[in-house]
């Protein structure tokens, strides 16, 4: 039985490429029952339309400007739980994973595979809740059978992923972005959106009041 206009999955796209977006858009308008009700090209913009558009499904990347998708993944899912949010990466690498689904992320779809995946996708997560693909699986388990137990009680200080309180480690030891991209495997894109992303958690408005925050937390340590 076909959907009806209110019963369509209202989808919303954020991602900083526009070809991409029109891609999606013009693939998902052909289905009776999905509907892309908005697009943001930043992450503060996608945490600012979801507030206002409330959307079934986000189609969400991580490396968007501003804020990076796996924190504006975080904002959302505390704003709104009931949006449900799909990582749709080009990044499948265990840590970027794992980090998804430690913020609320409710599937992660690597951006190399089939178009149809992603329609899959939508349907999954608005049915029955999350979504993984199989490729992805033995990452995610591999990552959460080898995190640190240390790790995931210094993540709960202002709720910092992972990777933010390796950068904040790498920056607390006088490497700059460009050199904190290269320890860490990153781009220094990369780098600068978990930046913003620590700034806005921790409410710090430069490095050296986040590094010295993550000290008095107990974040990082004072040597």
């Amino acid at each position: 039985m076909q959907k009806s206009k209110a019963d369509k999955i209202r989808v919303m796209i954020a991602d900083d490429h526009s070809m991409l977006i029109d891609g999606l858009k013009d693939i998902l308008s052909d289905l009776k029952d999905i509907e892309v009700v908005g697009d943001a090209g930043t992450g503060e913009d996608s945490v600012k339309l979801a507030k206002s558009l409330k959307p079934d499904v986000i189609l969400m990347d991580i490396n968007l400007p501003g804020i990076s998708g796996i924190a504006a993944t975080e904002i959302i899912k505390k704003e709104n739980p009931k949006i449900k949010v799909l990582i749709v990466s080009s990044y499948d690498d265990d840590s970027h994973i794992v980090e998804a689904f430690r913020v609320g992320a409710d599937g992660y779809v690597p951006k190399h595979l089939h178009v149809t995946k992603i329609i899959e996708s939508i349907y999954e997560v608005y049915r029955k809740g999350t979504y993984v693909p199989e490729s992805i699986i033995p990452k995610l388990l591999r990552s959460l059978k080898n995190l640190p137990s240390g790790m995931v009680r210094e993540s709960a200080n202002f709720q910092l992923t992972p990777t933010e309180i390796r950068v904040l480690e790498a920056i607390k030891g006088g490497q700059q972005s460009k050199e904190a991209a290269k320890t860490l495997k990153i781009s220094e894109k990369t780098v600068r959106n978990h930046l913003n992303s620590i700034y806005l958690k921790m409410g710090a408005k430069n490095r050296s009041q986040a590094v010295s925050l993550a000290i008095s937390r107990g974040i990082l340590s004072r040597d």
